[in-house]
């Protein structure tokens, strides 16, 4: 009488005729009466012991079958009763955890996502808190301002482990300030947060804007020298502009002058018109292009 063997989930897997051993696995399945049955047991026990260690994959697999490949030293499974994946790990520690590291291996160290291939050597898969990488952050920063012990989420990029820029949806004032949670030995380059895009290099001590109607800024990242270049959809405010009243200032009409950078000689441009009201302190232009 044959044995039919089936799987956890019920499904026949196979049938083992009496006297035979049946291959159709990767486990030897030994029928009734059949002569010198021990060997094969024995064997059953061992492949299931070591994992089917082998450099090549075992054949016949069933699903959710283990398989050890000695050569990249990684544990496998069997996805879907003919396929191998890998299972992944990530071992904790240092380079030097890993005697004999494989392509593919990872592991986490001192706050950093490492991977090794056998071509490359070891990279930083990210974050990075060291010096010689770049990142953009996500995280939720302290402020000793406005309301306290208050997080507020900010994306912040990083060249190495010093802050270059902040995108935050609220001003703050960083707590450490300046901001130096992340990276040992950053740059102190941000006292203030600004809701927006932040430059480095704003003024120590300098409030954050609670009202954009506020002008001047206090404290600007251009007394630095960083400014934000590109094309400017809308602008709140213009610097270091000199008004100058003309015949008619009850229209609220003026002249702009422009200065030559190379000779200082000023000129004024009138294919354009510019209204400034003085009782807010805003120019209204026309922009059909800005530097």
């Amino acid at each position: 009488m044959p044995y039919i063997l089936t799987k956890t989930s019920g499904t026949t897997l196979t049938v083992v005729q009496d006297a035979t051993v049946n291959n159709s696995t990767s486990l030897k399945f030994v029928g009734r009466n059949f002569s010198g049955y021990g060997q094969d047991l024995e064997e059953n026990f061992v492949s299931l012991l070591e994992n089917f260690n082998n450099n090549t994959a075992p054949t016949n697999p069933v699903q959710g079958q283990l398989w050890f490949n000695y050569q990249t030293q990684q544990l496998n499974v069997c996805y879907d009763g003919v396929n191998f994946k890998g299972i992944g790990s990530i071992t904790i520690g240092s380079t030097s955890t890993i005697a004999n590291p494989q392509t593919g291996d990872l592991f986490w160290s001192n706050g950093t996502l490492i991977g090794y291939d056998a071509v490359n050597g070891y990279s930083v898969i990210g974050p990075s808190y060291g010096t010689n990488f770049s990142y953009w952050e996500y995280g939720r920063e302290l402020s000793n301002s406005l309301t306290q012990n208050t997080l507020y989420p900010s994306i912040v990029a990083y060249l190495g482990n010093i802050p270059v820029i902040t995108v935050s949806d609220s001003s703050y004032v960083p707590s450490p300030s300046p901001l130096t949670d992340i990276g040992v030995g950053s740059v102190n380059t941000f006292t203030v947060v600004q809701a927006g895009i932040t430059l480095p290099g704003v003024a120590p001590g300098a409030a954050p804007i609670t009202n954009p109607n506020t002008w001047p800024v206090p404290g600007s990242s251009i007394n630095a020298g960083y400014y934000f270049w590109g094309t400017a959809a809308e602008a709140l405010a213009s610097t270091q502009v000199e008004l100058n009243t003309v015949s008619v200032p009850s229209d609220n009409n003026y002249s702009v002058p422009f200065l030559s950078n190379s000779t200082g000689t000023a000129a004024v441009l009138t294919t354009s018109t510019f209204f400034y009201n003085p009782s807010t302190g805003v120019l209204n232009a026309t922009a059909t292009a800005a530097y």
